[in-house]
């Protein structure tokens, strides 16, 4: 008894610790929000109550093999013993699934933010929106940030495959690769796609100009307004 309650006791104050830091330092929102790449204001994930209450039950389960123990009922504590060392075995996988998981993050931050300066020096949501007509507060486009949150997610797609095999995830690996393959093939036609509407876009920005100033200089607005026509 004396086992059960000082370690539900410690296993309590050392969780509730850890979230209480957690929530001071409020380093687990800013990794969610990375992770997620939401921004500031949005609603989290209760990063810190999931990790204290894990933390929690892993002590118990300490707590309760060495109490079991004491009771002599091996019968009991060796199934929580093999869970146990298959948890032990597995934060190997684990550690190298989070490692893959930062170079991801890392690798789509950077680029995320490049894209997202780079969109921006060239000012092409202002561009956009002028070209179609949309006044600012009406429902401008977000191009930027479109494209930026878009490059962010398919960066973690590609890191998924090796963050699955480290995980020892086999089954769960084949499809996602078979996808990825799918979506890399696809990737020559979607930027030729690309490449064909920017063309044509432009062309068509040089014809528009063109027949405007040609109807200008040729006195068109002055010929409508003889007919009763506005400017």
């Amino acid at each position: 008894v004396g086992i059960l309650v000082i370690g539900a006791l410690a296993a309590w104050i050392i969780s509730a610790a850890i979230g209480a830091l957690f929530k001071k330092t409020d380093i687990d929102n800013k990794i969610a929000g990375w992770v997620t790449g939401s921004r500031e204001g949005q609603k989290l994930p209760p990063v810190e109550n999931w990790i204290s209450t894990i933390i929690f039950w892993l002590i118990m389960i300490f707590v309760l093999v060495a109490f079991f123990n004491q009771l002599g009922l091996t019968a009991v504590s060796e199934p929580l013993n093999t869970f146990l060392n298959q948890i032990t075995g597995f934060l190997p996988q684990l550690g190298g699934a989070l490692l893959w998981l930062g170079i991801a993050w890392l690798v789509a931050t950077a680029v995320k933010l490049g894209v997202t300066r780079l969109l921006g020096a060239l000012r092409l949501d202002e561009r956009l929106n002028r070209q179609v007509g949309n006044t600012p507060g009406s429902g401008q486009m977000q191009l930027t940030d479109t494209l930026a949150n878009a490059l962010y997610w398919f960066i973690f797609l590609l890191f998924l495959p090796p963050v699955l095999e480290a995980l020892g995830l086999e089954q769960a690996l084949e499809p996602v690769q078979n996808m990825l393959d799918q979506i890399l093939a696809a990737l020559p036609k979607i930027l030729k796609a690309v490449i064909i509407v920017a063309a044509g876009w432009l062309i068509a920005t040089v014809v528009r100009r063109i027949v405007a100033n040609l109807l200008a200089a040729t006195g068109t607005d002055r010929l409508g307004l003889r007919f009763g026509i506005s400017p």
